[in-house]
């Protein structure tokens, strides 16, 4: 026979039940502008119920409920759309440090401007113009080779400066693994908390969601898969190689090498290669980009200094010298400069073939030099504005494919957020939903305490 009690414990487990829920809504409430959060339900379901057993039981239902129970408090997750967030967060990752990096690349070239090669090679070539006119003036000359020095101080000032970037990029390739290696590290700390919270038959939900956050912030890095393990753990490969299995997680460590640091498994001589994310893009303009327009660079300063140089020696000064480099014939963009006896003596710049004083033949051989093809069937000038055209497709093609990105990105988050982002309407919707069934409970209660009162205190009175 049930006991009398009966109702007062199902009544305890409804203000049980519906407390629980009240708080996990204050949770839910609290966090509402919290990145990253997952907002929490509660599932209620039914305890067990109670049954009449023996054959002489009366008819009728057997069967009477005991109550409520909160079953389940689901952090409100799609791990499909989690995983399609990381993958293209990692293309978005590649084309904005790609796009920053190239735009980096576009202020040291710094064209069209006064101040760029393009300007001073036109400023170059008109000088030698000027002196074919006038090849007697000093002051003419002096002009001559201030400007060769320019051109000069511009191609190594170019080639100083992509180099020093190239540096930077080292020292950013040692902090990104760095931050990969805390991040793995962390990871596996959380997956060593959430394993002991699930095994305790409890839910870590928090700690997931800030697990989340981590894979969310490693994923723009490089190529992120991950893998469920058992008691809610996860395995993370990144680039093909393992950084987190359950509470341990693999290192990745830099090491000296031909062209810049080159990244590794600590303790194995196997090399970390992304394809994908912000590392990769860091590695590609330091070992193609970068060194490709290098090499542009320093091609045609030789080419420019060659030709100069060969016309020069075929020339006279005003001296009567012959012979003379213009520019120091051993030295490319890295370190051209002009030849110390031009810089000690104007007077030995070759501007006449005959060596009269009013001849300026030379000189005006050498101002053609910038309508010859000596690049690649291009002339000087055309040859630096490929090259700058190269570049600007290169930055433009990488602030589109960023701003593409952006939106998928963006438009993957909003439909994330749809599912796990807090609706502070909705959550006061469920706020008055469990705040009335608590108030209820609480009525059931009291109603069944003013029975039991009325069995206790009135019962027994008739013939006392």
């Amino acid at each position: 026979m049930r006991s009398t009690f009966f109702g007062l414990e199902t009544g305890r487990r409804a203000l049980d039940a519906q407390r629980r829920a009240l708080e996990v809504t204050s949770h839910n409430i609290a966090n509402a502008t919290t990145e990253g959060y997952s907002r929490q339900r509660v599932k209620f379901a039914a305890t067990s119920p109670y049954t009449l057993p023996g054959i002489n039981q009366p008819s009728g239902a057997l069967q009477l409920g005991t109550g409520v129970k909160i079953e389940e408090i689901r952090r409100m997750r799609d791990y499909f759309l989690d995983g399609q967030v990381r993958r293209e967060s990692t293309s978005l990752g590649l084309w904005e440090k790609t796009r920053d990096l190239l735009s980096q690349v576009e202020v040291i070239f710094n064209e069209p401007s006064e101040s760029g090669l393009r300007s001073v090679l036109e400023r170059f070539w008109a000088s030698w113009q000027d002196l074919g006119n006038n090849p007697e003036s000093l002051s003419v000359r002096a002009t001559v080779v201030k400007r060769g020095q320019a051109v000069a101080d511009t191609f190594r000032h170019l080639w100083n400066q992509l180099t020093e970037l190239q540096a930077s990029l080292d020292r950013e390739i040692a902090a990104q693994v760095s931050v990969i290696n805390s991040l793995g590290a962390e990871i596996a700390s959380l997956n060593m908390q959430i394993a002991g919270v699930s095994g305790s038959g409890q839910q870590a939900n928090d700690l997931m969601d800030r697990r989340d956050r981590l894979l969310g912030e490693l994923s723009r890095m490089t190529e992120v898969n991950v893998i469920q393990g058992p008691s809610d753990t996860i395995t993370v490969f990144i680039a093909g190689g393992n950084l987190v299995s359950g509470n341990a997680s693999n290192t990745l460590e830099t090491r000296d090498g031909p062209g810049g640091l080159k990244i590794y498994w600590k303790g194995l001589d196997v090399v970390f290669s992304p394809r994908n994310g912000e590392v990769s893009a860091v590695l590609q303009v330091r070992d193609s980009t970068i060194p490709g327009f290098k090499d542009h660079l320093n091609k045609m300063a030789i080419a420019l200094r060659d030709r100069v140089n060969n016309l020069h020696r075929e020339g006279r000064g005003l001296d009567g010298s012959t012979g003379l480099d213009f520019f120091v014939p051993t030295a490319g963009a890295s370190g051209i400069v002009l030849t110390s006896g031009i810089l000690g003596d104007y007077n030995k710049i070759a501007a006449s073939l005959s060596g009269s004083v009013g001849d300026g033949s030379n000189a005006l051989r050498i101002a053609q030099v910038s309508q010859e093809a000596l690049l690649d069937r291009t002339t000087p000038g055309d040859f630096y504005r490929s090259l700058v055209a190269e570049l600007g497709v290169k930055s433009q093609e990488a602030s589109r494919m960023s701003q593409n990105q952006r939106v998928l990105v963006n438009h993957l988050n909003d439909r994330r957020d749809s599912i796990q982002g807090v609706s502070l309407d909705e959550e006061m919707t469920e706020l008055i939903r469990y705040q009335h069934a608590y108030a209820a409970a609480a009525r059931l209660i009291t109603a069944l305490d003013e029975m039991i009162a009325t069995i206790v205190n009135r019962l027994g009175l008739v013939g006392r």
